[in-house]
């Protein structure tokens, strides 16, 4: 469990990092923009895959599709 709980902070540490890179006065959501940018650097090889990890700010791809897919798997319950 210790194991999920460091990936999905080394993801938030990343997606926190991305953003701050981000500039303008956008409105957007960054870490839709990490998500789909992780999404599609799986098919990524050699200097293409080391800019998505520069780009994403995480050690490792693989670990970060990983955390997306434990995030996106949980249902969202509402507040009511």
């Amino acid at each position: 469990m210790a194991e999920k709980n460091d990936a999905l902070n080394t993801v938030q540490d990343g997606n926190n990092e991305f953003a701050k890179h981000l500039a303008g006065n956008l409105i957007f959501s960054p870490i839709s923009a990490h998500a789909i940018l992780s999404l599609i650097s799986q098919g990524s090889v050699n200097q293409t895959r080391a800019a998505f990890i520069d780009a994403l700010k995480v050690p490792d791809l693989n670990m970060a599709a990983e955390s997306y897919k434990n995030i996106m798997s949980h249902p969202i319950r509402s507040r009511g």
